[in-house]
């Protein structure tokens, strides 16, 4: 077989799919494949290298002293949310945050890679991509006014056309 020296085995149990971890100045968020890489655990803890720049999260017991409730609510969501504002800031003093106009937030995502022993995730600050995000949900009506509706020749008021 030294033809194939070099290779490895692909594993059928392997997920497939980006761990990303979104972080704002509210919250953090890591996705499902994130959730998945990690065994979707109660508690995780949070590591910081400041030598290499890197953010690692591991599965914990509970009664470890840096453990944090995951946020993961199957029902609704198959990504966790973690809102510890200890946990939140420290990973934030790595980047300079745009400011957000209006309905923009400034929001962080790093890529996660697997450690070879299985037991955290990794996320590299320095391939982090820093973006504003708009507000989800629903947008406020607007208000019309008089100046944007005409009298039609049935005496009803219609909106003009607005073509550019």
């Amino acid at each position: 077989m030294s033809s194939l020296q070099g290779f490895e085995a692909v594993s059928p149990k392997r997920r497939s799919g980006k761990a990303v971890m979104t972080v704002t100045n509210k919250g953090i968020r890591l996705n499902k494949y994130a959730v998945a890489e990690l065994e979707a655990p109660k508690f995780v803890k949070f590591l910081i290298n400041n030598t290499t720049r890197q953010i690692a999260v591991m599965p914990v017991p509970e009664r470890d002293a840096n453990a944090i409730p995951f946020g993961l609510k199957p029902s609704i969501s198959a990504s966790a949310h973690i809102y510890n504002p200890r946990v939140i800031e420290s990973i934030l003093r790595y980047f300079d945050m745009p400011e957000g106009e209006g309905d923009e937030i400034p929001t962080v995502a790093l890529r996660g890679l697997l450690t070879p022993e299985g037991n955290a995730l990794v996320f590299d600050v320095a391939g982090a991509k820093v973006s504003l995000t708009r507000k989800r949900g629903r947008k406020p009506r607007a208000e019309k006014t008089h100046a944007d509706v005409n009298l039609n020749e049935d005496g009803d008021w219609e909106t003009p056309d607005t073509e550019e």
